[in-house]
């Protein structure tokens, strides 16, 4: 069944920024956000969105937001 999903594109980087500030709650950090998934230079299929890209893109948010409350 992946294998069927890998043939329908990634949702669009606008569509991804959306799908984490909702799944992540994290509505304050929505430039950090954007700024990662804008980074990411494609989002694979829908199936590699889903399984991995997603991911990634999640682990990076998480680092980039402790980074960001050390300065503080």
């Amino acid at each position: 069944m992946m294998d069927w999903y890998s043939n329908y594109p990634a949702p669009t980087k606008e569509e991804a920024i959306e799908e984490v500030k909702r799944e992540m709650k994290l509505e304050k950090y929505e430039e950090i956000i954007k700024e990662v998934i804008m980074e990411m230079p494609s989002l694979g299929s829908l199936t590699g969105w889903t399984v991995g890209f997603k991911k990634d893109a999640k682990e990076e948010i998480k680092r980039r937001i402790e980074k960001e409350k050390e300065k503080e």
